[in-house]
């Protein structure tokens, strides 16, 4: 569902932009790996899905990620990487 991801980044600090090619542009948002990462910021707003448990550094791990046997590498490092800033999954 996702057609495109960029990457921009600079001194250090980067932001994902990603194209989909569904209908609803926020529909990918809620297919990542965990609650940590499903917000997202539009011309008109910002939206943070979970805002209290974000907040809070807590998050939730997709069931997806166990139901679809999606633990591989790539998302086990994703999730090491929000772990290590701190967020308890």
């Amino acid at each position: 569902n996702i057609a495109k991801l960029f990457r921009l980044e600079n001194n250090g600090q980067n932001v994902d932009i990603i194209v989909t090619n569904l209908s609803s542009a926020i529909s990918p948002i809620f297919q990542f790996h965990s609650t940590v990462v499903m917000n997202f910021i539009s011309a008109e707003a910002m939206f943070c899905a979970y805002p209290g448990w974000t907040l809070d550094g807590t998050g939730l791990i997709h069931p997806r990620m166990y139901k679809q046997n999606a633990t591989n590498l790539a998302t086990v490092k994703s999730l090491t990487k929000y772990m290590q800033r701190g967020f308890t999954l």
